[in-house]
């Protein structure tokens, strides 16, 4: 009899779903991932996943560029929002990003707003569902009252399939920005690449947080290697480069954030190697973070000369920082580059 009942109910739930609508089915997959777990929603592979408490990492959001969204309109967003978490993921992927937002988005005020904007339009995804596209800043938004949802491509075309990596939900205790670089060899390689040391590291990922202490943010960076030996020798070339480097790179905001990565020594345990930032106010960590993420999305030599303009480039940068700090690597003479 208890068979029977079951196969009942199986039946009678193959049947809801048959019956219901593709695109409340869609719209329903990807509200209750977002509900389930922050991480739900996104594939494995990313370059970068990231997690913030928009309401204490205000101060260093308003600072940071929001990629198709006018001051006005990210501000407004912020404003209802508590948690962002996002994916980027490399060249060549289906998407190259993908964030949800949690927070309260009254859906008719919401409507009304994309409406009155020409730049938005409403479009059908191929699971049936409708989201919003604004085809000029390549920016794609799907929403309830609870969620936002925001890609490059379809929202409503995901693949759950994200593993956290181990020990990262002990690490982002008290967090109020964290995340992991998918690949830390590469992202640390890129960064030392970048500053032009003739060197690499063996890594696996690279987690960081930021967490608010007695009004002031303090980052911590934590490299996961392969074994405790890889981690000590990191340890050694960190020691050495911030005996040897922290007093040639002079001014300037790149000086800060050398010196700041640099503050203090490296701790190591077992095959992880930790280094803490700060404390410093908003304006330093928004800058730490942004010069930090140029770099580190840079891998070849062509891209390095590209990086370095960049970082020119970012507000209260001057060049000649920038030529003082690079040219003084590999045995150059510093601020010569003859």
């Amino acid at each position: 009899m208890k068979q029977k009942i079951l196969y009942l109910f199986i039946a009678a739930l193959f049947l809801s779903c048959k019956t219901q609508p593709a695109a409340k089915i869609a719209e329903d997959a990807l509200w209750k991932l977002a509900e389930i777990g922050e991480f739900e929603p996104f594939a494995d592979g990313g370059v970068l996943y990231l997690s913030i408490d928009a309401a204490n990492s205000r101060p260093i959001l308003d600072l940071l560029a929001v990629g198709g969204a006018s001051v006005k309109d990210a501000a407004q967003i912020l404003d209802r929002t508590s948690t962002i978490t996002a994916a980027l993921y490399p060249a060549g992927a289906n998407r190259r990003f993908f964030a949800v937002l949690q927070g309260n988005y009254p859906k008719t005020i919401a409507d009304l707003s994309l409406k009155a904007s020409s730049d938005w339009k409403k479009q059908r995804s191929e699971t049936g569902a409708d989201y919003w596209r604004a085809e000029k800043n390549g920016l794609s938004v799907a929403f309830n009252e609870r969620t936002i949802a925001a890609s490059d491509a379809d929202p409503f075309l995901f693949a759950a399939a994200n593993t956290v990596p181990q020990g990262f939900d002990e690490f982002r205790q008290d967090a109020v920005i964290t995340g992991w670089f998918g690949d830390g060899a590469n992202a640390v390689n890129a960064f030392l690449a970048a500053m032009e040391t003739p060197f690499e590291i063996q890594a696996d990922r690279l987690f960081f947080r930021v967490a608010l202490k007695d009004e002031a943010y303090h980052i911590v960076l934590r490299v996961e290697t392969p074994s405790a030996d890889a981690a000590r020798g990191l340890s050694q070339l960190f020691s050495v480069a911030r005996l040897l480097g922290v007093k040639e790179i002079g001014e300037g905001d790149l000086g800060f954030f050398m010196s700041t990565l640099f503050s203090n020594p490296p701790e190591r345990n077992g095959a992880s190697l930790t280094l803490r930032l700060g404390p410093m106010n908003a304006a330093r960590t928004a800058l730490f973070f942004n010069i930090f993420g140029v770099l580190s999305f840079k891998t070849s030599q062509g891209a390095r000369k590209m990086t370095i303009k960049k970082i020119a480039e970012l507000p209260g940068v001057s060049t000649g920082t920038v030529d003082k700090f690079v040219y003084h690597r590999g045995g150059v003479s510093r601020g010569n580059r003859s």
